[in-house]
């Protein structure tokens, strides 16, 4: 999409909107083109279904389709110059997943096939490549301590309390007595 809209070479920024501009109708700026810029707030809004940190910057642009001035496109370039930011910050080292299933371990980084495993070999060639790859790496790790099993199971108590504070989600009353 940079390349599409020639901003692959553009200063990056961290921010997808400037905090010190408003968009209005700007009826004293200079026109552009209609067409170039409804392009890209239509590729915007396509990304808008992965990339929710941009999704209210889209919504500020969306307003002013038909009476498009300098200041609007400036503001939809620098949503691409956000998106340039984060392709960036390139990946260093492998994601962790963790995993407290030893099985799945095991055959996510086993590259032997059996004949029992054979309806999933498809299934698990991304898995393996990624591990491969140096893209994630997985991770054993105590099912007593997989925090995201309080939103896929019903727990006991001493659990609940236990991933509840791992997530930092207090009770107002606790909140206030911090």
């Amino acid at each position: 999409m940079l390349v599409k809209f020639q901003m692959e070479k553009c200063n990056p920024v961290c921010t997808p909107v400037d905090p010190n501009i408003k968009l209005d109708k700007d009826s004293k700026g200079k026109d552009v083109d209609g067409t170039y810029y409804k392009q890209i707030v239509g590729n915007l809004m396509y990304l808008t279904t992965t990339k929710f940190d941009i999704m209210y910057a889209i919504s500020l642009i969306d307003k002013y389709m038909d009476k498009l001035k300098q200041s609007h496109l400036v503001a939809a370039k620098r949503i691409l110059r956000k998106l340039l930011e984060e392709i960036q910050c390139m990946q260093t080292e492998a994601t962790a997943i963790y995993c407290d299933n030893n099985s799945t371990i095991k055959l996510s980084k086993n590259l032997v096939f059996s004949k029992k495993g054979k309806h999933r070999d498809v299934r698990y060639h991304f898995l393996r490549d990624l591990i491969h790859d140096g893209i994630i790496d997985v991770v054993y790790y105590r099912s007593e301590n997989q925090v995201a099993d309080i939103f896929t199971q019903a727990l006991k108590k001493k659990s609940f309390l236990k991933f509840r504070d791992m997530l930092g989600v207090y009770l107002l009353e606790e909140f206030e007595a911090l």
